[in-house]
């Protein structure tokens, strides 16, 4: 027994403005294009899309969101930071923190850190503040002493170079031999805890 099956040809109308059906306009970037296409070329559509008429969508459907969002908030923060530095008096400037040591900002430290029972990384902290390109350093480092070397953030959130080994001295020569700019009262040798 043959059933034959009549089929009749689905019409689909896609938007000129995204080329996507009428009931998807909503989701691209500018839905207020789609709407003003479909209400002039197809306005039995645009009727049972948007039944309020023009109104499909929020007053404020323009306003999108502009690049580097959270920039904005860190000048923001900036900004209050410096205004309650300021509230004193006139003339008035602001008092130092008692019992805080600032530590010196120009100091590079080198430290040798345990990773297991006999491997051990040799950790540079420091370098970027006298101007030294972190990455072209560390891949230096590594064709030197043939090892592993990158940079990474520690703790602090600072970015410093790891060095497979344990390559203290040999790295506090080194870089006092590549960048002289740098005076080596501020390179320091940090030892490693005893266990």
């Amino acid at each position: 027994m043959a059933v034959s099956f009549a089929m009749d040809k689905l019409k689909i109308v896609y938007c000129g403005e995204c080329t996507l059906p009428p009931e998807y306009c909503e989701y691209t970037s500018k839905p207020a294009k789609c709407r003003k296409w479909l209400k002039e070329m197809h306005p039995e559509i645009f009727a049972k899309l948007y039944p309020g008429g023009d109104d499909g969508l929020p007053a404020d459907e323009n306003k999108h969101q502009t690049r580097g969002g959270k920039g904005l908030l860190n000048q923001d923060k900036a900004e209050s930071e410096t205004a309650e530095g300021t509230e004193g008096a006139e003339g008035e400037s602001p008092k130092p923190q008692k019992g805080k040591k600032k530590p010196d900002a120009q100091l590079i430290t080198i430290k040798r850190v345990d990773r297991n029972k006999r491997k051990c990384i040799t950790a540079i902290n420091g370098l970027e503040k006298h101007g030294v390109d972190l990455k072209k350093t560390a891949k230096v480092f590594a064709g030197k002493f043939a090892c592993g070397s990158s940079v990474t953030k520690n703790n602090q959130n600072q970015d410093e170079i790891h060095i497979q080994g344990d390559v203290n001295e040999a790295v506090e020569k080194l870089i006092l031999q590549m960048f002289p700019q740098i005076p080596v009262e501020s390179v320091k040798l940090v030892a490693s805890k005893a266990k």
